[in-house]
């Protein structure tokens, strides 16, 4: 029984870091840096009819939402209507901000 209970919490233990590692952050920049104000949008990696918005540096970035029917698609750095909208792979901003 001891042994039993010890894999268990030991595969509780390797899911719970395995599922930390692969969820990427939700892609808020810090917008510290003129590359990231000069980009000025960033998918939001959790809802993609969100997107983060830079445009002071030194200054959190707000967080937009697209129009109803509508995703943020990062390639082009607009939203489109679904039926256009494609999953990209996430890729981080420059700098990335503290998750909350």
């Amino acid at each position: 029984m001891d042994k039993i209970l010890y894999n268990a919490i030991l595969l509780l233990i390797v899911l719970a870091i395995a599922t930390a590692l692969l969820k990427p952050g939700d892609g808020k920049p810090t917008c510290t840096t003129k590359a990231e104000i000069d980009i000025g949008l960033f998918r939001n990696n959790w809802d993609p009819t969100l997107y983060w918005k830079c445009e002071v540096i030194d200054e959190l970035p707000t967080l937009e939402r697209c129009p109803d029917q509508m995703a943020y698609l990062d390639s082009i750095k607009d939203c489109v209507s679904w039926e256009y909208w494609q999953w990209e792979e996430p890729i981080e901003p420059l700098t990335i901000a503290e998750q909350s």
